[in-house]
């Protein structure tokens, strides 16, 4: 019996333990991305026209009712 409560109290420092640095690192991840600390910076980029490679084109119809001066799409789902 004593072996067992023992056993028992060693296995719940250990999960404190755990708990404890668990909460840490929980602590230290919310430091690291909290938007205050995050450094942003602006990056000038510039497209060349031979990096420019087309793979597929394609035509979009979404047609719509004309009601009076007002267009309604009919391609949307009525609520």
């Amino acid at each position: 019996m004593a072996n067992a409560e023992a056993e028992l109290k060693k296995l719940q420092e250990d999960i404190d333990e755990m708990e404890k640095e668990l909460a840490e690192d929980i602590d230290r991840l919310k430091e690291d991305y909290e938007t205050e600390n995050l450094k942003l910076e602006t990056i000038r980029l510039t497209p060349y026209k031979k990096n420019i490679d087309v793979d597929v084109t394609g035509i979009v119809w979404l047609p719509h009712e004309r009601s009076g001066d007002a267009l309604t799409p009919v391609w949307q789902v009525p609520k």
